[in-house]
């Protein structure tokens, strides 16, 4: 149960957020799959921190992801 964070700037992510919706309302996915997908659409500092903080500790599992420290 590792949770995966998006942030949707923009709307970057409207899609694949509501693909994510239906597929669960369709039963394709299970409910507390689904909530393991948060999202957050602004930065509020203690949110950017709890970002940051959840992209350093899973860094490892991205290795295309490069982190300016």
């Amino acid at each position: 149960s590792k949770p995966c964070a998006l942030l949707n700037i923009g709307g970057f992510y409207e899609n694949l957020i509501a693909a994510f919706d239906f597929a669960t309302q369709e039963k394709f996915i299970r409910d507390e799959h689904r909530k393991l997908v948060l999202i957050e659409s602004e930065i509020q500092v203690e949110g950017l921190n709890v970002f940051l903080f959840l992209i350093k500790e899973f860094a490892h599992a991205f290795p295309f992801v490069h982190l300016i420290s």
